[in-house]
């Protein structure tokens, strides 16, 4: 299972034009962005690949057995290499680490004193990897997230027709101008949308954020 999409919204909504399409779609785009930034993770059913630099770590930890670096995103699924160095960037091999499932990295001490005798500049660490939700193994979208993205659509669809001018939601702005159009975009700013994400919706949220889970 994905991200609902924008043909199930119109379903659930009753909406068979295509008028409300680019509204609609920016809609679930900012919720899609807030329910990630809430509570740090990845629903969208696929594996998402980012680097993580980390710097100063060695002066700090090398005597001790393993260096732990705590990446900015859980459900961590595969790491495909882990660097060292800012200038002269050193390739571990995958036996020097491990990781947990929570998304910390532990990197062998041992590996780390026998590459200092080498290179002089080891003190930044480049991680890339892959992360993503998963159920039984299998990466999803937890049908309960996507019960939230449709009724925060809904929300803001019924607060656009009531009146209002614009939505923020987290770091997104929609403003809604007149008829179907509007626009849609980022900008800065907290989650203010209390009549889009009700107490229920939040509650589901709180649920998947990190500080929830197991070490």
């Amino acid at each position: 299972m994905a991200y609902i999409t924008l043909t199930d919204i119109k379903t659930r909504l009753g909406i068979s034009g295509t008028a409300e399409d680019t509204k609609l779609q920016s809609m679930i785009d900012a919720s899609i962005a807030y329910i990630e930034e809430y509570t740090g993770r990845n629903f969208s059913g696929a594996n998402k690949v980012v680097t993580e630099e980390e710097h100063d770590i060695t002066p700090i930890n090398i005597r001790k057995d393993y260096t732990t670096v705590f990446l900015r995103n859980v459900d961590v699924n595969s790491v495909s290499e882990v660097k060292l160095g800012y200038i002269d960037e050193v390739l571990l091999p995958s036996d020097a680490y491990r990781l947990s499932k929570t998304g910390r990295l532990a990197i062998s001490g041992r590996a780390i004193r026998s590459l200092i005798q080498q290179y002089d500049d080891l003190q930044d660490i480049k991680v890339t990897y892959s992360y993503g939700y998963r159920k039984d193994g299998v990466l999803s979208t937890p049908a309960s997230i996507n019960e939230v993205i449709a009724g925060a659509v809904e929300n803001m669809r019924n607060k656009r027709f009531s009146g209002a001018s614009s939505e923020k939601i987290g770091d997104y702005q929609i403003n809604h101008g007149s008829g179907g159009g509007g626009s849609f975009k980022s900008g800065s700013g907290a989650f203010s949308g209390g009549s889009v994400y009700t107490a229920d919706m939040l509650a589901i949220l709180d649920g998947y954020k990190v500080y929830n889970l197991g070490g």
